[in-house]
């Protein structure tokens, strides 16, 4: 569904939103070569459909699935099967941002279907808007902070992982 969204846009479009899609195997590199523990918490600043926080997702996922965490499942008291209690986990210390809700949207969807659908609370991605003053996911780096979502501003600074594409976009568009 990405790659379709990519090319539906028109080349404007992407020339000023900087939209580039990861393709899937650049993006599991990427996660396997930074992801440290299955503990991490992860932001994508400009997360577009989602494929650098899928492949991320599915490294943790990886790391989880060891037999110590089956043993550790059967001693527990939860009734859960353990694949939905990791994903749960896992898209809890998942944050992706971007300018565009057509691809947050896309980037849900990927992340719904890789959890397969666990009921859930609210996925934590956002569109964050691009403005005269809104920087998008650049108000990370400011002080205002003006277009962040309450909860971001919360746990801005704890993030073990910040992956992305850089931008594609010169400075003076911001």
């Amino acid at each position: 569904l990405a790659m379709i969204y990519q090319r539906l846009l028109s080349e404007t479009y992407r020339k000023a939103y900087a939209t580039f899609y990861t393709k899937l195997p650049a993006a599991r590199l990427l996660a396997e070569l930074s992801i440290e523990s299955r503990e991490n918490k992860v932001i994508d600043p400009a997360a577009g459909t989602g494929s650098l926080l899928l492949s991320t997702f599915y490294t943790r996922q990886w790391l989880y699935l060891s037999p110590k965490t089956f043993e550790e499942a059967e001693r527990a008291t939860s009734v859960r099967p353990v694949l939905d209690e990791i994903s749960e986990y896992l898209l809890t210390n998942t944050y992706g941002l971007d300018a565009l809700r057509a691809a947050i949207a896309l980037s849900a969807g990927s992340l719904t279907i890789a959890s397969l659908a666990i009921p859930r609370g609210a996925l934590r991605l956002y569109s964050v808007p691009v403005g005269v003053e809104k920087a998008g996911s650049l108000d990370l780096l400011t002080a205002m902070k003006t277009a962040l979502p309450k909860d971001l501003v919360e746990v801005y600074g704890k993030f073990d992982l910040v992956i992305m594409n850089p931008p594609f976009t010169r400075s003076d568009r911001i």
